[in-house]
């Protein structure tokens, strides 16, 4: 996994530091070919501590790079999860980290079908764990639409 270095490297509301997970993998010596399809998660407006879990809810803007040059970016209806600083890869210990990997995590099982196509294809390019599995696809006849 790779990640792009964030300007900054405190936490706050202004740090908006990119993750690029389009080249993980589900097993070694599997990366794809070519320039493929590439997302990128950003935490648009940083964590927040959940003192009643002791977690960290993130906003997440995902953004997905074409093989073609045209990109989408939302940011998702729904936050992502970590129990503890140490697991969020926004948190003041990881974002200094260029190995510490932030993975996709899907919707919750009920809001799936319902999800715009964007979430629905980086689902579906992603394991259980959140490795993203996007390859080099073949340039589409027509622009996809994603809303």
């Amino acid at each position: 996994m790779h990640r792009m270095s964030p300007p900054q490297l405190h936490r706050s509301s202004q740090s908006r530091p990119v993750w690029d997970v389009g080249l993980g993998h589900a097993s070694a010596g599997t990366l794809p070919a070519g320039n493929g399809p590439v997302v990128t998660f950003s935490d648009p407006h940083g964590s927040q501590y959940d003192p009643r879990t002791r977690g960290f809810w993130v906003d997440i803007r995902m953004s997905v790079h074409f093989a073609g040059g045209s990109s989408q970016s939302m940011i998702l209806d729904y936050p992502w999860y970590y129990p503890s600083e140490a697991a969020n890869p926004w948190s003041d210990q990881n974002v200094r980290d260029p190995n510490f990997p932030a993975r996709f995590q899907t919707p919750p099982p009920e809001k799936l079908a319902a999800e715009p196509a964007l979430v629905q294809y980086v689902a579906a390019h992603s394991t259980a764990d959140g490795m993203t599995l996007l390859h080099d696809c073949p340039a589409p006849t027509t622009s996809p639409s994603f809303r």
